[in-house]
């Protein structure tokens, strides 16, 4: 099942075993979008051919990222946790508003998790739960990847952009 988008399936050769070795969903729309951007990279930003562009960092050699944060008890997680930076943001500035877009399929960052974590940001920021806007789709992680909810999604962002711009008085 696919972490980024459980609609997207796919076989395991190990039936038993703690982790997946790939992600269907990423099988599945990564090479139409590598390729596209591969094709941009080297045709139109001229990227030099002779060079290799790593997709990812966790197939370059020595690659080992850093999981720290400055200045947090991490409790044996290895997850970053950005809650305290947001909070302390948008204590900071009144007119920071932010949008939340949720896939309903979307196990990376599961159902009901950023709701969670905006609720439990603290009640001394002013007006948090006005400033933050919560959208929701049928989709996985990445919204874009669904046609269907394109024009939503589209809409959503647009209209969100625009009410910043131009405050309802």
């Amino acid at each position: 099942m696919g972490r980024l988008d459980s609609r997207y399936t796919g076989p395991s050769s190990d039936l038993i075993g703690e982790f997946s070795r790939y992600d269907p969903q990423s099988a599945k729309i990564s090479p139409p979008f590598i390729t596209d951007f591969m094709n941009y990279l080297h045709t139109d930003l001229k990227f030099p051919t002779d060079h290799t562009y790593h997709v990812s960092a966790y197939n370059t050699k020595g690659f080992k990222w850093d999981w720290d944060q400055e200045g947090r008890r991490m409790f044996g997680f290895r997850n970053p946790n950005v809650a305290p930076d947001l909070a302390d943001v948008m204590a900071k500035d009144p007119y920071l508003n932010i949008l939340m877009l949720n896939g309903y399929f979307d196990l990376a960052t599961p159902f009901f998790a950023t709701e969670y974590t905006v609720d439990h940001l603290g009640n001394n920021i002013p007006d948090l739960m006005k400033r933050v806007h919560f959208k929701y789709y049928e989709s996985g992680h990445m919204v874009y990847v669904n046609s269907d909810v394109m024009p939503q999604f589209h809409k959503d962002v647009a209209g969100f952009i625009e009410s910043m711009i131009h405050p309802a008085k």
